[in-house]
């Protein structure tokens, strides 16, 4: 991983699919969603904004995850998407000041590179926008955006993950 950075982000709508998964089947549910939110932006005639994204909205790694995946899209328009009993949500990346590093490396390296992030943090005296609720940890805006997935490179080892977390000021 680089030497994590902040820099300051505006707001970005995106369209995802918001579910619910364990440690054990978010592996699965990460392409499975992409897929999902590919194909309905296909269907709608529009490219997403940028590369595919996870953003972790509650967390309890014993537990559950809710998260949503999906990819940025230009606002505009969003009445010709029909999101009534559907999966689909769309919601916004809040605007602010973000911490971001570049991990490279394949997916079931990302939790030690979280880790080590989140190291890198607290050692900066870094305050993550986040809140504990019982057991899980709800997070005002943690992302990783995959900057080089399998359509890019088919090596797992080749992935590129930016890891994004808004800081609380």
């Amino acid at each position: 991983m680089d030497a994590p950075k902040i820099e300051t982000r505006s707001e970005q709508t995106y369209l995802a699919v918001r579910t619910e998964v364990t440690m054990q089947t978010l592996s699965a549910a990460i392409p499975d969603a992409i897929g999902k939110v590919a194909a309905v932006l296909t269907e709608q005639d529009r490219a997403p904004g940028a590369p595919p994204f996870i953003r972790y909205r509650s967390i309890n790694m014993a537990k559950s995850l809710i998260i949503d995946v999906g990819f940025p899209i230009d606002d505009s328009g969003n009445a010709a998407f029909p999101l009534e009993d559907t999966p689909f949500v769309f919601d916004a990346a809040p605007a602010g000041r973000y911490a971001c590093a570049l991990h490279k490396g394949p997916p079931s390296s990302m939790v030690a590179a979280n880790a080590a992030f989140q190291q890198y943090a607290e050692d900066q005296g870094w305050v993550w926008d986040a809140t504990p609720d019982g057991d899980s940890t709800v997070w005002g805006g943690r992302f990783e955006h995959q900057l080089v997935g399998p359509v890019e490179d088919p090596d797992m080892n080749n992935r590129v993950t930016q890891i994004a977390y808004r800081l609380a000021s």
